[in-house]
């Protein structure tokens, strides 16, 4: 998944995609380094959750320091719920856990489910399907974040739709 994300920003950036989505966080990157780009639209995207075992003692966001969390570190839902976190808890959930990286979402539910860890970064539909079937709770969303980190109860945007400058121009 980093990967496609990392190809499809590379090939807008090279001009060889006039047209795509992106997290805003990456978009924002992509801007800060010089890409040119126009967003026309955004779209609300907050899907990600931090999911405990279902017997887990952990009961509280401040409860994961020192525990072992999963996640995928370069996905955009795992460093916006890591931003989040550091805002609202004071804390970093990749350096204040003792954190296990995971190359993708199934990865980082094997993770949970066999015990190797008390907690996870994820995002949907794996949140659904570990709390469906009894095998994980949800500590904290990533909108219950946003609202607590901003002080208001908009939704948050997470996702923009660019458009290279050659194309708005037509």
């Amino acid at each position: 998944r980093i990967d496609q994300i990392s190809a499809l920003a590379n090939a807008f950036s090279a001009g060889q995609a006039d047209l795509i989505d992106m997290s805003v966080i990456i978009a924002a990157q992509m801007f800060e380094n010089g890409v040119g780009l126009r967003a026309f639209g955004t779209a609300v995207g907050t899907l990600g959750s931090i999911v405990v075992h279902k017997d887990s003692s952990i009961q509280a966001v401040e409860d994961l320091k020192g525990k072992k969390l999963a996640g995928v570190p370069g996905g955009t839902t795992s460093q916006d719920l890591n931003a989040l976190v550091r805002k609202v808890y004071g804390f970093d959930l990749f350096q204040d856990t003792q954190f296990v990286q995971a190359t993708a979402p199934p990865d980082v539910a094997n993770l949970l489910i066999n015990g190797n860890v008390e907690a996870a970064l994820i995002w949907e539909p794996t949140t659904s399907r570990l709390t469906e079937s009894g095998v994980a709770r949800i500590l904290t969303n990533q909108q219950e974040l946003w609202k607590a980190a901003m002080g208001t109860q908009a939704t948050q945007v997470h996702v923009v739709y660019l458009a290279s400058p050659d194309l708005t121009s037509q």
